[in-house]
């Protein structure tokens, strides 16, 4: 995640994704608290297998320059809605 300042203390703190549930066995906040379980969290090949390895999505740097490692199942639409206003 993108660093964060707690302007009370005046320190810098990043996502570290929950290094201290990982390794417990238990799966990042984000993960286990998102409502709509949009969030999944597992070895990259496992979740492009089951997903897809889709990771370019209008509105995001191009993949080939990010080199991202996460898989994006973007809504049906969103493909439609980034060539309408690309």
């Amino acid at each position: 995640g993108a660093p964060q300042l707690n302007e009370q203390t005046g320190q810098m703190s990043k996502c570290d994704m929950c290094v201290d549930l990982l390794a417990k066995g238990e799966p990042p906040v984000c993960v286990a608290t998102c409502p709509l379980e949009a969030i999944k969290f597992g070895p990259i090949d496992e979740l492009r297998a089951k997903y897809g390895s889709v990771c370019d999505v209008y509105g995001l740097p191009d993949s080939s320059i990010t080199k991202p490692n996460l898989v994006v199942k973007a809504h049906q639409g969103a493909e439609k809605e980034g060539k309408r206003h690309a």
